[in-house]
């Protein structure tokens, strides 16, 4: 199950909440952007790049998982997108726990993040530093 509320911001909560379905089955961001809802297409993009790395095997799901954790995951793998990892996951706290309103640009730039990563090649392993997040 994927949240949708926004919560008080003394409240701390990670990125997604999980059931036994991870994926994330059809175009949800991209139809939020074509409703005008620039915050859900970006907070479901960044859902989506982190549920998308989950089942690729490159990001280890654990409950309390945050945006950081997915961009150390795709920075790691996805070197070649890192400031647009990092301005993504701005975006993303910014939105969802700061309550400032996406644009349409910062919307449509992760929507295409996710895409260009979701159909990207992952450096190996034995490429990839090794990137310690603390939990």
């Amino acid at each position: 199950m994927f949240v949708a509320t926004r919560p008080a911001r003394s409240t701390p909560m990670c990125l997604m909440e999980y059931d036994d379905r991870l994926s994330i089955t059809g175009p949800w961001p991209a139809s939020a952007y074509s409703d005008g809802d620039y915050d859900t297409a970006l907070i479901e993009a960044v859902r989506a790049l982190t549920a998308g790395l989950i089942e690729r095997g490159l990001l280890s799901e654990v409950p309390g998982l945050t945006s950081h954790e997915t961009q150390a995951a795709a920075d790691a793998h996805f070197a070649e997108h890192s400031a647009a990892l990092h301005n993504t996951v701005t975006a993303f706290d910014e939105v969802r726990y700061g309550g400032i309103e996406a644009t349409k640009s910062r919307a449509r730039a992760a929507i295409d993040l996710e895409n260009q990563i979701s159909s990207a090649t992952p450096a190996s392993s034995d490429d990839a530093p090794v990137m310690a997040v603390p939990r």
